[in-house]
């Protein structure tokens, strides 16, 4: 599934908006078909599994996942948590 996360924003440039844990709120998973399809009714509420920080790449990779929108691929995910770094560390000083 999330493979599929990154390959929808690769595919669909237009919906490049959401982070990882708001994107159930307006696409449901296809388990038979293995892709993502926009949700044509009801609200939901998303959810993410939590990861704790002793399971190391899981834990960190929930945590980039919370913060960078629309990540293409795991380096675009690395190198906009670096931006997102820098500005936010910029923005105290």
């Amino acid at each position: 599934m999330l493979t599929e996360f990154v390959m929808f924003f690769l595919n669909d440039k237009h919906k490049r908006q959401y982070l990882y844990r708001e994107f159930s709120k307006h696409f449901v998973w296809n388990k038979q078909g293995k892709y993502w399809k926009e949700r044509k009714t009801r609200q939901v509420i998303g959810r993410i599994n939590g990861a704790n920080l002793s399971e190391g790449e899981r834990y960190y990779l929930r945590l980039l996942l919370n913060h960078v929108r629309s990540p293409t691929s795991f380096v675009d995910l690395l190198s906009k948590l670096s931006k997102l770094i820098v500005e936010k560390y910029f923005s105290y000083h």
